[in-house]
């Protein structure tokens, strides 16, 4: 069943579209004034000429998050309003482009900060360990890791991983990664591997001229589609993760994950090769 929006919400997105966007010399006229003079009539004239794009990348992952619409859109606002505050022309950047990393940050930490896991920050640190190393071992080994595999790769006594795995999101994704289709294949069968231009996309990203190709080929991608390769090769903070962990911070499965990873991966090789194979050049 779709998730319902509230009046309120419709309300918020009818006066976005309402809001008239900024040409260019607006746009240096309003950022000049911030800067020089911080006026903050400037600085919400730029705010909210970009909230559409606050609403459309935090519609991305309001699709399959349970976090409500309006708070990843509050986040992403304060995103935004960052991302202005730092913003300098001499960048040779666009607000939008600036911004979008900004805003992506700021809704990912939404999404985090709304995990319901009532534990100490000391215990949460030992959580996100045993969450990324429980990743890179299932992607390795093509199987939930053991226990005492667990136990070696993070130095953590038996006892405390077995508490840490009975936490509420481990049992539940642990759950949900065995869901097969009406058919009876494993989610994961359904597409056929795109590892090969995983890789390939992976280790692109770590140099300059190829992630500003690559940031061209991810928004012909669905939102879905872009926001797990963000997050899956660290495109935008420089932190990778796995694919449960991307699974985590999107609201799907790891099997899911993979899905939409290796159709994104598959679908910007298929750009590239239209266009000269310009990644595989370098």
């Amino acid at each position: 069943m779709a998730k319902s929006v509230p009046s309120s919400l419709n309300m918020l997105i009818k006066t976005v579209r309402g809001i008239p966007l900024l040409t260019d010399d607006e746009f240096n006229r309003l950022i000049t004034r911030w800067i020089d003079h911080h006026d903050q009539e400037a600085r919400n004239r730029i705010v909210e000429a970009n909230l559409r794009l606050v609403i459309k990348i935090a519609s991305g992952y309001a699709s399959s998050c349970p976090v409500p619409l309006e708070d990843l859109i509050q986040a992403g606002t304060t995103g935004l309003m960052r991302a202005v505050d730092d913003f300098d022309p001499t960048f040779g950047t666009k607000i939008s482009t600036y911004a979008t990393n900004w805003i992506r940050n700021a809704i990912q930490k939404e999404i985090l900060h709304n995990w319901h896991i009532t534990i100490s920050v000391s215990k949460n640190d030992a959580y996100r360990k045993i969450l990324k190393w429980s990743s890179e071992l299932t992607n390795q080994l093509q199987r939930e890791p053991t226990i005492d595999e667990l136990v070696e790769v993070t130095g953590f006594k038996p006892a405390k991983v077995r508490e840490l795995m009975k936490m509420p999101l481990m049992t539940e994704l642990a759950s949900l990664d065995k869901q097969v289709t009406d058919e009876g294949d494993p989610l994961g069968n359904l597409l056929s591997d795109g590892s090969d231009a995983v890789k390939k996309m992976d280790t692109l990203v770590e140099t300059k001229k190829t992630h500003e190709m690559l940031e061209r080929y991810l928004t012909k991608l669905t939102p879905r589609e872009e926001n797990v390769l963000r997050l899956y090769c660290g495109f935008d903070d420089g932190q990778k993760r796995g694919l449960r962990e991307v699974g985590l911070l999107m609201g799907i499965t790891q099997e899911r994950t993979r899905q939409i990873r290796d159709t994104g991966a598959r679908k910007i090789y298929k750009l590239d090769q239209q266009n000269g194979g310009c990644l595989e050049q370098q």
